[in-house]
């Protein structure tokens, strides 16, 4: 037997048309693949309210790969999950397919874990599925300036972010020597000088495999994310400001979609957003930085993970096997834009293209709520009242945020309605408004509605909403 550890940050990305497709359709069968396994992870982001700025869909796909005459004895991997974090991002919902994932949660992050032990828990059609629904929010030091309260999330121990580590030695004298040229009247201008070095005196390498710490990042004058990352915050750390490196991915297509940047803590404000990473290549400022940040863990280094998003262990029943593990990425912004599309057709009662549209949409989200609800209310609206409230039956048991469950009961007021109903009707407008519904001019246009405003039980229920 031949045990072995391996750890690798995801950092190849392949958009793969029509990937999802595919992993969908394979969820319906049930086989058990000797040599090979795939995990794909699905992370969706979605806006379900005008807070949430950023809409995207991320696939990971990790392939595990056996070469050699033996078989796969034990397979484990553990990864981040991302958490909900107050002014950055809203888990909405995380589902698992394909196979036994367990969640674990601790104080600091968040994270599944997949154990293969050759002989229980095998992968549905060789896929694992795992989804995140993600509200993204825009938040920057520009954000912040424009509020009147302070927006941190918690002021836990402040001494620990300022003392020294394996990555950020910040008594070295390499430091020493540089700290004395970074100056400023107050902490906040410090902050911004630390920054501006960092910028001005880093260049960017993808080239860089392994973490050098910010010493050696700043004699070489190059390095990733990573180096850019640790090099302000043991400046910041030399200087007594709180900081910290953040571990997580951009919501972007990309070569590399894991990132590093940072967190300072400003008296002011709380916790603050800086990218020096992004500042070098122009795409962000001191000020502003765009929102396509996925946190995964707000520590430099993980007690189980290390400096990795996951770690994998397995072992094969023979020496002349081996195992490998590879990940590719494909972002897909243009989910929303489509459906979008789909939308303007259903308003404008081109059925046929909105159902070509939606039918295509769901082959890559089968769940979504939106799409689902557009499908129903086009069957409703055609007489197909069997279908649309199987569909419906599907909107509302997978809505499971505030804005799905509004949407969802919205239209199926509007169904009940069409099928005459009323009572019922009325029953689901009320469920919409208690999950923000507000729109009540379109309530007397929607024509859906037009038999139940006739109705005095419409009328009880406009006086009950003050509308009457």
């Amino acid at each position: 037997m031949e045990n072995k550890t391996g750890y690798r940050l995801l950092n190849n990305i392949c958009p793969i048309e029509g990937y999802t497709i595919e992993v969908y359709k394979s969820l319906k069968k049930l086989t058990l693949m000797k040599y090979f396994l795939n995990i794909i992870l699905v992370i969706v982001a979605i806006n379900p309210s005008l807070r949430a700025q950023s809409v995207v869909r991320v696939s990971q796909i990790i392939n595990v790969t056996l070469a050699g005459p033996g078989s796969l004895v034990s397979f484990e991997l553990k990864g981040f999950l991302p958490r909900d974090i107050p002014n950055r991002q809203r888990v909405i919902d995380i589902r698992f397919y394909g196979a036994k994932i367990q969640k674990i949660h601790s104080d600091k992050s968040d994270y599944y874990q997949y154990k293969f032990d050759g002989q229980s828990n095998y992968i549905l059609n060789n896929s694992i599925v795992i989804e995140y629904d993600l509200e993204l929010y825009d938040f920057d030091l520009s954000i912040a300036q424009n509020k009147s309260v302070k927006l941190s999330e918690d002021r836990i121990d402040l001494k620990k972010y300022i003392k020294a580590s394996s990555f950020e030695r910040k008594d070295h004298k390499r430091i020493l020597e540089v700290i004395p040229q970074i100056n400023g009247v107050s902490e906040f201008e410090t902050l911004k000088n630390i920054f501006d070095y960092v910028v001005s005196n880093l260049e960017y390498d993808n080239g860089i495999n392994e973490n050098i710490g910010a010493v050696k990042a700043l004699k070489k004058g190059r390095g990733d994310c990573t180096e850019f990352s640790d090099l302000m915050v043991t400046l910041c750390r030399a200087k007594g400001i709180p900081s910290r490196v953040v571990t997580g991915s951009i919501a972007k297509t990309a070569k590399n979609p894991n990132h590093n940047w940072v967190e300072v803590y400003i008296n002011k404000y709380g916790w603050l957003p800086f990218d020096p990473t992004f500042a070098d290549s122009k795409s962000a400022s001191f000020e502003d930085i765009p929102n396509k940040y996925i946190y995964l863990n707000r520590e430099r280094t993980d007690s189980s993970l290390g400096s990795s998003v996951f770690k994998y262990n397995w072992r094969t029943s023979s020496m002349d096997t081996r195992v490998f593990v590879e990940s590719t990425y494909q972002c897909d912004k243009s989910f929303n834009k489509l459906l979008r599309q789909a939308s303007e057709y259903y308003h404008k009662e081109d059925y046929p293209k909105a159902i070509e549209l939606l039918n295509y949409l769901l082959t890559i989200d089968n769940l979504n709520v939106r799409c689902i609800t557009f499908k129903a209310m086009i069957f409703a609206r055609e007489g197909n009242f069997k279908d649309a409230n199987q569909f419906f039956q599907i909107a509302l048991r997978n809505s499971n945020h505030d804005y799905e469950i509004m949407t969802a009961s919205y239209s199926y007021a509007n169904y009940l309605s069409l099928i005459g109903d009323y009572e019922g009707s009325v029953k689901y407008l009320r469920t919409a408004i208690d999950y923000g519904f507000d729109n009540f001019e379109h309530l007397k246009e929607d024509k859906d509605l037009a038999d139940l405003r006739k109705t005095e039980i419409y009328k009880e229920f406009l006086d009950e909403i003050n509308l009457n």
